[in-house]
């Protein structure tokens, strides 16, 4: 017997059909990531932190759909047609959810990032890269690391990896100002590397590493 989880996700495939994701997150007032998430549970991935669908979230789909309320809590097998080829849009597997935060975490980034995993309000971002489970995405501001990373591009950052010469990192400083930057030794001594050269080097200092850049993405669908 199915769990009213597994009759939700199930009902919200068949309502979503052909509609991309975009579509679909435009229509329930959701993000395109929110969207996938859904979809990768509903079709049994086991990646981590992906999210079954509230009650709140089944009202809002009702209405957005016309159908009358605690529709999405029942089977609905009339509906149910047999699988084409083409419905299927393959993509990159997914290996997890991580949450974009709006600024870097002052410090345990742990416990800001359980606490943005717990509130419904956060947006979770999908991963084809295995990260530790206190990883996050920040959206870059800024032209110091173009053209590796472009202003506005959101980067995955992982504060258990650990750092080497060379390594993107996510930093801050007394001021709790953000910094993404190439970590570069010379000497002994810790340097913060633009990929801009229009932006000065400068030293490490006080300024503590958040985390790690693993990746960066500009979009999810």
């Amino acid at each position: 017997m199915q769990s009213i989880d597994e009759i939700r996700l199930t009902n919200f495939l068949l309502l979503k059909g052909k509609m991309s994701n975009a579509e679909m997150g435009r229509l329930l007032d959701r993000s395109p990531g929110q969207i996938q998430q859904w979809v990768s549970k509903a079709k049994g991935s086991s990646a981590k932190g992906l999210r079954n669908i509230s009650s709140e979230a089944a009202r809002r789909i009702e209405q957005a759909f016309g159908k009358p309320e605690n529709w999405m809590d029942h089977p609905h097998t009339e509906l149910l047609s047999p699988p084409h080829a083409d419905r299927v849009d393959p993509g990159p597997d997914i290996s997890g959810y991580y949450p974009i935060l709006g600024t870097v975490p002052g410090g345990d980034p742990s416990e800001i990032v359980e606490l943005a995993r717990q509130s419904p309000e956060t947006e979770m971002a999908p991963s084809p890269i295995i990260c530790s489970p206190m990883s996050f995405y920040l959206r870059v501001v800024g032209a110091s690391m173009e053209p590796v990373i472009l202003d506005g591009v959101l980067v995955l950052v992982d504060p258990e990896r650990q750092y080497q010469h060379g390594s993107i990192v996510v930093t801050r400083n007394g001021d709790n100002e953000a910094n993404v930057k190439r970590l570069m030794r010379d000497g002994g001594e810790w340097y913060l590397v633009p990929a801009n050269p229009s932006y000065p080097t400068k030293p490490l200092g006080n300024s503590i590493i958040v985390g790690v850049v693993v990746g960066a993405v500009t979009r999810f669908v």
